[in-house]
């Protein structure tokens, strides 16, 4: 069997020249549109240049690892900073831990740290803490808060509340100041570790340009990393601010307000133009406007409202809504369930 050679795309062939004429570039992808195929024929189209692969899910990088050529070093966003500051720090490196526990701050943690009695509110500071790392912001500030606490708790007076939310932004100040300290029992988290890199005012060296993957879903910390290197190293952000699914852990769109010019990839091979052009006219009356998706599939795509029939996916944007399913759908998959990624996070949870 002859292996049929692979022609880029029109959209692709864009991108790639964009790529060469040097300079940042956003490149607004929709899901299934070959992105990381177009950054792998970046850098096919560079072989002398040393390129890295940036993406915040390790799965992702699985993946690339097995499809970028040598002159690209792959890592997650986490690696790049551990790399930095744990890797040569047995202290720091005793802080993160092993195991179970490894780059994990438990509510228990944070109750005895602060001598807090109630889990609630020990688990509403240790939410505050991770928010705060993983923001640009020089002190926690009330934002930090989720806001589903803050709801729960309108009905207190001004003066009560005014007096839990310091107790709260202190707390994380002081379990901030207590878990950067390398002799401190307290423990590291993955976030800490990269906000102490970023704190540094560290640099990405030895590379020509770097590919960041569903930049989309960037923490604030990482945007400002990332934007340290403007005009030193060429920036390439791939994704599209419509998929973003990290929102809830406090990510940003990094790539709107980025001052770069755009290339689009439109095309999705996971599905026929039925559903693109289903995804085409119900996106133009809703608020975010047009997506302007065209499905290049070979295989036909239904799209109704039926129940589904074993076997079949389904895609949720939250860990609530994965639940909802298995709930909601347990007459039709009869307790024959998988969930991609695992379900480690949902039972810790």
């Amino acid at each position: 069997m002859v292996k049929k050679e692979f022609k880029p795309s029109p959209e692709q062939e864009a991108a790639v020249g964009h790529y060469l004429r040097g300079g940042d570039l956003k490149l607004l992808a929709v899901a299934g549109s070959g992105k990381t195929t177009t950054l792998k024929l970046m850098a096919e189209a560079t072989p002398k240049k040393r390129l890295l692969y940036l993406a915040f899910n390790r799965s992702l990088t699985e993946e690339a690892r097995g499809r970028f050529p040598r002159n690209v070093a792959v890592k997650t966003l986490h690696s790049l900073a551990w790399h930095e500051v744990v890797r040569n720090n047995p202290r720091l490196q005793a802080k993160l831990g092993e195991g179970e526990a490894h780059g994990q701050v438990r509510p228990h943690h944070v109750a005895k740290a602060l001598r807090i009695n109630d889990p609630l509110l020990a688990m509403v500071v240790r939410d505050s803490l991770a928010r705060f790392l993983r923001s640009w912001d020089p002190k926690p500030r009330p934002h930090h808060i989720p806001e589903d606490f803050r709801q729960s708790r309108a009905h207190l007076d001004g003066k009560r509340w005014a007096d839990l939310e310091a107790f709260i932004l202190q707390g994380v100040e002081t379990l901030w100041n207590r878990m950067r300290d390398e002799d401190d029992p307290f423990p590291l988290s993955h976030d800490g570790y990269v906000r102490i890199w970023a704190e540094r005012g560290s640099r990405i060296r030895g590379f020509d340009a770097v590919l960041v993957d569903e930049a989309q879903d960037l923490d604030p910390v990482f945007a400002h990393l990332l934007e340290l290197h403007k005009g030193t190293l060429q920036r390439i952000y791939v994704g599209d601010p419509r998929q973003s699914i990290y929102r809830w852990r406090g990510a940003v769109d990094a790539m709107t307000p980025l001052s770069a010019p755009e290339a689009h990839l439109t095309w999705s091979f996971r599905f026929s133009d039925r559903l693109g052009e289903a995804v085409r006219r119900v996106s133009a009356r809703s608020q975010g406007g047009l997506i302007p998706v065209l499905g290049k599939a070979p295989w036909e795509t239904v799209v109704d409202s039926r129940e589904p029939a074993p076997p079949f996916t389904v895609l949720t944007r939250t860990n609530a809504w994965a639940m909802h399913a298995v709930l909601h759908y347990e007459p039709v998959h009869r307790d024959r369930v998988h969930v991609v990624g695992g379900v480690e996070e949902l039972v810790w949870l």
